[in-house]
């Protein structure tokens, strides 16, 4: 995830956490970032990462000293936490797919590829991105104000519509199951 924009960068459906896994969504986020091997930087690129093994082993660190990107691990080597990436998970999990009765991980990737991700990105705006989306902060796209409310109204009424068509399991409000 991009710490300024909030855009997903890269993603996986893993059986379990480890370096490989972990190095193939840092190699994808480099090469969409256009980051090129020894590549002289004009502003430092850091990659923030929490303490587990998968991010801090011999095979991250020799992909990263390829490129210009200085890992920092939160809350040890800055004062900073991860905590926007586990906003992210808590929005993924609540918003997308605890509503969904999701029966193998193929189903899941599959909903985290055609649902999940796109909307995220590119669909729902942000109040602390200005009513950007994170694709449209992630590409540097400037705020246009008068268009932020509007933008955040119809985000509004298009949650309530999908709310009121949609029922959920269990409902303590009676809802009826579609």
């Amino acid at each position: 995830m991009d710490n300024f924009s909030r855009y997903i960068t890269s993603w996986r459906v893993a059986d379990k956490v480890c370096a490989e896994v972990r190095i193939e969504t840092f190699e994808e986020t480099i090469i969409n970032a256009r980051i090129e091997p020894n590549q002289k930087q004009t502003e430092k690129i850091e990659l923030i990462v929490d303490g587990g093994t998968e991010n801090n082993n011999k095979a991250v660190t020799t992909l990263l000293k390829k490129y210009p990107v200085d890992k920092l691990v939160a809350l040890k080597d800055i004062l900073k936490s991860n905590s926007m990436t586990e906003s992210l998970n808590k929005i993924i999990k609540y918003d997308y797919l605890y509503l969904r009765n999701i029966h193998d991980q193929s189903e899941l990737e599959k909903i985290l590829k055609k649902i999940v991700v796109p909307d995220y990105n590119d669909k729902r705006p942000s109040v602390q991105l200005f009513g950007l989306t994170p694709a449209e902060a992630y590409g540097r796209k400037t705020v246009n104000f008068k268009k932020i409310r509007e933008k955040m109204i119809d985000a509004h009424y298009k949650r309530i519509s999908y709310n009121q068509t949609h029922a959920c399991l269990g409902c303590p409000f009676g809802c009826k199951q579609n």
